[in-house]
C-alpha cells in the first residue's frame, strides 16, 4: 500500500486516498508523511493500522475481527496471497461496491504481488487479463478528493473560474452539481483497443496519470500504472507465441512487407523496393519529426543464423551515399558481436534480432499477429 502526495495545487491540500469511490478509508490516523514523487508507485505495509472506518468496516489482515464488523481485507493481508486476491476480486463486477469497500482492488495490494503476477502472466488466459485490467482502469467517476475540492474552490470562485479556463478537469468538476456527470472522464475504454493497439492503449492510461497528477487518490495512479505493466507484459513482452515458426513460415518478399506494416503502424510512410535490384535496401521510412524528417533505409534479413557485420557495414555505407538519417537492420535470427558493436557506436545504425521483432510486433501490431500474417503480409 501506499501513502498520497500532498499539494499538487496551491492553496488546496490533496487529500491522502488509496481507495476510490469509498473515500473515508483515506483519512489515516497514522502519521505517515505523504510519498515523495520519486517514490512512486510504493506499497506500504499496513501492520500497525486499525483506524475505523465511518461506515462501519475495519481494516483487518483476516477474516474474523473480535467486535465483529467486515474487515477490509487490504495491504498485507493479501501480502504473498496472489492467487487469493487474483480468485476474490475476479469474481465481482468492478463497477459492483464490494469492488471497493469489501477489499482492495484498486491495484495490486504491494509491489511483490505485482511483480509475481507479471512473472506468471504469460500462462494466463486473456479473460482473467481483461477482467484484471477492468478493475484497475476506472469508468467515469467522482472520488471523495473531488468533491472536497469542489468544496474548497467555491470559496474563491475567481480563482475557480481562472483553473476552469486552464484546465478540462476543472470545467469537469464545476459542473458537478449537475445530475448524472462525473469529474472523470474515466479510461476503461482503452480495453477495447486491445489486443490490436497495446501500445496506444498504455500510452492513454500513462497520458491520463500526467494530464490528471495531483487530481487522483494514489491508489487509483497506481492502478492506473499497474495497468500499464500488465498491458506490456501480456500484450506486448509476452513472447510465449511460435514467433519464431511464423516468421519462418513466409516467403522474404512477405517478409518485406510484414517489415513495412510494422513500419507503417509507427507512423512511418513506407515504401517497398523492388525485390530484385533494390539498391542495398528493402524498405524506405520517411516519418516528419520536429525540425525536419526522418528517413530510414531497412534491410530484412530472414535468417536463421547470425547476420555478420559486413552486412551492417553496407546498409551503412548505402546510408551515407543516400543522405539518409538512419538504417535498420532486422532478421529473424541474430547478430555477431561485431554488429551489435556496430548499433551501439554508430547512431544512424540500428540492429533488431528475431525476439526484439517479435516484441515490435507485438506492440504495435498486436499479439495475435501470427494469425493475421495473411493480411499483413500484402504489400501496402
Amino acid at each position: 500500500m501506499s501513502h498520497a502526495r500532498s499539494e499538487q495545487i496551491k492553496d488546496f491540500p490533496h487529500i491522502c486516498s488509496d481507495c476510490s469511490d469509498d473515500e473515508d478509508f483515506q483519512r489515516w490516523i497514522e502519521g505517515t508523511p505523504p510519498t515523495a514523487v520519486k517514490d512512486w508507485p510504493i506499497r506500504r505495509q499496513l501492520g500497525s493500522i486499525r483506524a475505523s472506518r465511518t461506515r462501519g468496516i475495519r481494516l483487518g489482515q483476516g477474516p474474523d475481527d473480535s467486535d465483529g464488523t467486515k474487515p477490509m481485507r487490504i495491504g498485507v493481508y493479501w501480502d504473498g496471497k496472489l492467487e487469493e486476491w487474483l480468485s476474490t476480486i475476479l469474481e465481482v463486477d468492478p463497477d459492483h461496491p464490494r469492488a471497493t469497500t469489501d477489499f482492495q482492488a484498486w491495484s495490486f495490494p504491494t509491489r511483490r504481488l505485482l511483480d509475481e503476477y507479471l512473472k506468471s502472466i504469460a500462462g494466463r488466459p486473456e479473460s482473467d487479463v481483461r477482467n484484471i485490467l477492468r478493475h484497475l482502469l476506472f469508468d467515469v467517476s467522482t472520488f471523495g478528493f473531488d468533491e472536497d475540492l469542489l468544496m474548497e474552490l467555491t470559496k474563491d470562485w475567481n480563482k475557480f473560474e481562472e483553473l476552469q479556463e486552464r484546465s478540462e478537469y476543472f470545467r469537469r468538476l464545476s459542473n458537478l452539481i449537475r445530475p448524472n456527470t462525473r469529474a472523470h472522464a474515466g479510461v476503461r475504454w482503452i480495453i477495447d483497443l486491445l489486443p490490436e493497439a497495446p501500445s496506444r492503449a498504455a500510452s492513454v492510461a500513462e497520458s491520463y496519470v500526467r494530464a490528471h497528477e495531483g487530481r487522483l487518490p494514489q491508489g487509483r495512479v497506481e492502478g492506473l500504472l499497474d495497468a500499464v505493466a500488465v498491458i506490456n507484459a501480456y500484450y506486448i513482452g509476452n513472447c510465449a507465441t511460435p514467433w519464431r515458426e511464423a516468421l519462418f513460415g513466409i516467403t522474404p518478399r512477405q517478409f518485406e512487407c510484414l517489415v513495412a506494416r510494422l513500419y507503417s503502424s509507427m507512423g512511418f510512410e513506407v515504401v517497398l523496393t523492388p525485390p530484385s535490384r533494390d539498391g542495398g535496401r528493402d524498405i524506405e521510412a520517411e516519418k516528419a519529426i520536429p525540425g525536419g524528417k526522418q528517413n530510414l533505409l531497412i534491410e530484412c534479413k530472414q535468417y536463421s543464423g547470425k547476420v555478420a557485420v559486413r552486412e551492417a557495414r553496407a546498409l551503412l555505407g548505402v546510408v551515407s551515399n543516400e543522405g539518409a538519417t538512419g538504417g535498420v537492420l532486422i532478421t529473424t535470427g541474430r547478430g555477431t558481436r561485431g554488429v551489435h558493436v556496430l548499433a551501439q557506436e554508430n547512431a544512424r545504425f540500428d540492429f533488431v534480432d528475431g525476439s526484439g521483432l517479435a516484441v515490435l510486433l507485438n506492440e504495435h501490431l498486436g499479439p495475435q499477429w501470427t494469425q493475421r500474417l495473411d493480411w499483413l503480409t500484402r504489400p501496402l
